[in-house]
């Protein structure tokens, strides 16, 4: 009997340790400025911390980084990206999904879902009449 809850316990953890890719969404900050109708969608990717944890570096790896470190953090840098279906013009209700790419031989380091956005809370755009004094 104990044998097999050893045998559970390492199943368990093999799988947790398969799904411990870093999702690209997680990383990405973003906001959405202006007022409805107006407004417009803006983002960034934290690509250095992404690519440290899908490279699984560890604190003080990149003090005499190698060749080949350097390499795949410059990989992740220059091919990492996002688009959006929707980046201007939004107003509330609009739902956004953003789509992540990355170099194809990295995409086994990293998960690539789409992320969905619904626009709410943007103020009413303030009318201006010309007759008023």
């Amino acid at each position: 009997m104990k044998k097999i809850w050893v045998l559970i316990v390492f199943v368990l953890l093999g799988l947790t340790g398969c799904s411990s890719k870093p999702e690209i969404s997680d990383y990405l900050s973003y906001d959405i400025r202006g007022v409805n109708r107006y407004a417009s969608l803006h983002g960034s990717i934290d690509s250095f911390n992404l690519s440290k944890e899908a490279l699984k570096l560890k604190n003080g790896a990149l003090d005499e980084p190698k060749s080949e470190t350097l390499a795949a953090l410059l990989m992740f840098d220059v091919t990492l990206d996002y688009d959006a279906t929707k980046f201007e013009n939004l107003q509330n209700g609009d739902e956004i999904t953003i789509n992540f790419t990355v170099a194809d031989r990295l995409k086994s380091k990293v998960k690539t879902s789409p992320l969905k956005i619904k626009v709410e809370n943007l103020d009413e755009k303030d009318t201006v009449n010309a007759n008023d004094n």
